[in-house]
């Protein structure tokens, strides 16, 4: 008499999917242990992945990806699992008998950027200038006669380059700052520009 046993074993699918402004050319490296073919996989931010492996039932599942500074990044599985997920290190379950489906999800960072155009002294004289930016959500191109305020808020993308500036006034000497503890080199009539930080400009 042969009593043979056979482990029993099922699929696992790695899903990478990206949410928002996925064109910063980040790349990240989705892994797996435990599975009968281990994933070792470079994927590029917008880039759609998805990969089967085997795995036998009872076994411990890692998964997860390098982490990516300008994302945050979601786990979730099917089947049932539960999961604990840390960024940039994975995750981990155990595998049940049935397949299991785990999407890795990044969402770009984004925050907002004020441009705030101030008058001092003599602004009178009615001369214009436009102000612009590029790198954000919504791009300005603003014309503003001196002496009237201005303040405008647009969305951007975490590590995105943001250039903004207005056209030279004669009669006006110049001076840029900002906040977020963003680096300037000013321009007059060109512009500056700035890596967009973790924080709101």
């Amino acid at each position: 008499c042969t009593l043979t046993n056979t482990r029993k074993g099922n699929n696992v699918t790695i899903v990478k999917a990206w949410a928002g402004d996925a064109t910063d050319g980040s790349s990240t490296t989705i892994t797996t242990t435990g599975t009968a073919a281990d994933l070792n996989n470079a994927v590029t931010a917008g880039t759609a992945f998805s990969e089967t492996v085997s795995a036998s039932v009872g076994n411990t599942i890692t998964f997860g990806e390098t982490a990516l500074a300008n994302y945050d990044s979601t786990y979730a599985c099917s089947g049932g699992v539960t999961i604990t997920q840390t960024e940039g290190v994975g995750s981990s379950f155990t595998m049940p008998d049935e397949s299991v489906t785990c999407t890795l999800t990044n969402t770009r960072k984004g925050n907002n950027v004020t441009i705030v155009k101030a008058w001092a002294g003599d602004a009178t004289d009615g001369s214009s200038t436009t102000i612009t930016t590029t790198g954000t959500a919504a791009d300005l191109n603003n014309a503003v006669t001196a002496g009237t305020a201005f303040s405008e808020t647009v969305s951007a993308s975490v590590g995105n380059t943001i250039t903004f500036g207005e056209t030279a006034l004669a009669n006006y000497d110049s001076t840029y700052a900002c906040s977020g503890g963003v680096t300037i080199t000013q321009t007059e009539g060109v512009g500056s520009s700035f890596t967009m930080p973790d924080e709101s400009v």
